[in-house]
Parts: C-alpha cells; structure tokens; sequence
C-alpha cells in the first residue's frame, strides 16, 4: 500500500486540493492534500496514525493518517 492510501488532515480536516490530484508512479489516482500552505512555524504536533485507519475516518485511509495540529 503506497502513500496513496495515506489520509493527510489539518486540524482533524481533511485536506484537498485541485492540484493534489494527479497519476502515482502505478497508474493509480493520487489524492494527497497540499499541505505546502501550513508554515513550520505554526505546527504544535503531527500526530501519525499507522496502518489501516478506513473505520474511522473513511476509505481513503486505508494506508494510514497524518494529521497536523497547527498552534
């Protein structure tokens, strides 16, 4: 499973972009959020959540969850 099943979050959100979309190196959609727009500085902790996390937070976390909690 690549990181193409890994659901990205900011503040428990999660994060989308047009320009996130684009074709993995096997073909399949890749649908990672742009998380360029979140200065360093405003991060307090990325919490990572491994493995398949699909229960929760639905099938496009199957891979896992990073969220971001910004200050």
């Amino acid at each position: 499973m690549g990181p193409e099943n890994t659901l990205i979050l900011i503040d428990g959100k999660p994060v989308s972009s047009r320009n996130s979309v684009r074709q993995g190196w096997r073909g399949e959609r890749d649908t990672r959020g742009d998380t360029s727009w979140v200065p360093p500085e405003m991060i307090e902790r990325i919490e990572v959540l491994r493995g398949p996390a699909a229960a929760r937070y639905g099938n496009g976390a199957a891979g896992g969850v990073v969220n971001i909690i910004t200050k």
